[in-house]
């Protein structure tokens, strides 16, 4: 025993030792990451001229999210700017300017086209999608999706998918959008059966975005796995609230991201949420494997991807890989559109000249047409509703900010942006730039796109509301025409008006929503009643 004890001490220290230096180590790796990278990056832009708030350790511009969280809660002027950190900033710094807004994560602002044009068009190759909060907000649903994806799995996806929707396959799917507004409509019909009701539009757009992208999305044609297609619809909201809520009390900014959140009670709901999601997704997606690919109709986005065969290997994709693509489609899509067909309808309801506009046209449209129907070949026709479709996608951008991160050293104008930089790109800003719209940029006016978008702002890269260059949304036109279709039928079957309940307050997730939804009087429009326009 004697030997034994005699090493004790040794062996003491030696543990003591290696105790030390890995404590030593981690703290090192701690305040490398997140006091001197950070703080490189901003003295670097800073001496390229660039401006911004002074350089604050750890917190960043933290206080100052909080703060605006306070304000908007107290001030409705404040509250109803789409981006006012950000426009706050670019009218004291500029259009290319630093900000520090997410802790250790200082970042380039762009509001310049420009320079925007570089980052997502000519050097996109030198740019990858960080970790952000819409990726966190994503990642745990579909994390190899085609959104979250760079390089080449990026490219092998959008190659897959493409041909989804090419104009012959969406065309194709308007008859199952159509199909699901009708059952929508049916449904508000019942509830204003005994007069005018209030409806909250933004949850019943957002569902009904979700049924014409689950129709799509898997296939759903029976009553089974529409009952689970439901059940993740419920899960999805329960999800999204949970997000909303992290990201309004700012504790998604907390700990850096999805790689070091903290298990909180509240990320710890969020994760549960995500795991019910994909397991019932799963649920739908094997009896479509079950079914081979001999009955695979090639009809919806699910059956393109039972079909898709690797070209060097021939191997299929895995269920992961076939749950990432449709879950990123499921929220994401759902997400975006039932904000854009949202926003439009509340543009809509605040100028009663354009709804009068846009629900004559659409009257005199479809007074044409053999059926109830919104037929395919009538949307062309929809020429004022298209440019107010366009217009609310200026004014109120589905998605507000997109962030990139140099994976090298690029120049970017005059400026080099270092490696591991993240590069935030406003589209807000962009899209009520005087510069580029005209004086009445921040004005309603759909008009502007009579002559298309290139005769109504001065540079391409200054209307972006489905990115630009190689990364553009592959869903755009899914999306601008299962909006005509719905703002068709529900002009046409209903008067509204805004209720005197709205509060206007813009929030940003993945999408820009209304927080406190969009509440609407609607009234069944009889036939022989003269239409009863929004706002009177």
């Amino acid at each position: 025993m004697a030997p034994l004890a005699s090493w004790l001490p040794i062996l003491s220290s030696t543990i003591l030792a290696i105790t030390v230096c890995c404590t030593l180590s981690i703290t090192a790796a701690v305040l490398y990451t997140v006091l001197l990278v950070p703080y490189q990056h901003w003295a670097f832009l800073r001496k390229q001229g660039l401006r911004g708030p002074p350089f604050r350790p750890v917190l960043g511009q933290l206080p100052e999210l909080r703060a605006s969280v306070r304000r908007r809660a107290a001030d409705p002027k404040y509250a109803a700017r789409v981006a006012a950190i950000a426009e706050d900033d670019i009218a004291l710094y500029g259009k290319v300017c630093i900000s520090q807004m997410l802790g250790p994560d200082v970042r380039l602002v762009l509001a310049d086209p420009a320079a925007i044009k570089e980052v997502l068009g000519s050097k996109a190759h030198a740019f990858a999608k960080p970790p952000d909060v819409s990726r966190d907000f994503l990642e745990p649903l579909g994390p190899t999706g085609l959104i979250l994806s760079d390089g080449v799995r990026w490219a092998a996806s959008k190659k897959m998918l493409n041909p989804a929707f090419y104009h012959e396959r969406i065309k194709a799917m308007s008859h199952t959008m159509t199909a699901c507004t009708s059952d929508a409509v049916d449904r508000w019909m019942k509830s204003v059966a005994t007069g005018s009701q209030e409806v909250d539009m933004y949850k019943e757009l957002s569902k009904l975005s979700f049924c014409v992208i689950a129709r799509t999305a898997f296939g759903i044609r029976d009553a089974g796995t529409q009952l689970i297609a439901d059940q993740i619809f419920t899960s999805v909201e329960r999800f999204c609230g949970l997000n909303v809520k992290s990201v309004l009390s700012g504790m998604a900014f907390i700990g850096g991201y999805r790689q070091a959140r903290l298990p909180t009670p509240l990320n710890r709901k969020i994760d549960r949420e995500a795991r019910t999601i994909r397991r019932l997704g799963l649920r739908l997606i094997k009896p479509k494997q079950a079914e081979g690919p001999g009955k695979a109709n090639r009809d919806n986005i699910l059956d393109i991807m039972l079909a898709y065969r690797d070209e060097a290997t021939g191997a299929k994709l895995t269920d992961d890989q076939l749950l990432d693509q449709c879950m990123t489609f499921l929220l994401a899509g759902h997400d975006t559109t039932g904000a854009l067909m949202t926003w439009t309808l509340y543009l809509l309801l605040a100028h009663p000249d354009y709804y009068k506009k846009a629900r004559d046209e659409v009257l005199e449209v479809l007074g044409k047409c053999d059926s109830d129907a919104v037929p395919s070949e009538a949307l062309p026709k929809l020429k004022m509703l298209h440019w107010i479709l366009q217009e609310s996608m200026r004014l109120f951008p589905p998605v507000p900010m997109m962030v990139r991160k140099a994976i090298k050293d690029t120049q970017i104008g005059d400026i080099l942006v270092p490696k591991g930089l993240n590069v935030a790109i406003t589209v807000y800003p962009v899209h009520v730039d005087k510069a580029i719209w005209g004086d009445d940029a921040a004005e309603f006016r759909p008009e502007r796109f009579a002559n298309g978008v290139s005769g109504a702002v001065k540079h391409s890269a200054g209307f972006i509301p489905f990115s630009t260059g190689p990364r553009y949304c592959i869903g755009q036109n899914f999306a601008l025409t299962e909006a005509k279709i719905v703002l068709a039928k529900l002009l046409s079957a209903f008067s509204m008006d805004l209720s005197p309940k709205y509060r206007h307050v813009p929030t940003s997730l993945i999408s820009l929503r209304p927080r406190y939804g969009l509440p609407v009087l609607l009234t069944r429009r009889a036939a022989e009643q003269p239409p009863k326009y929004g706002g009177g």
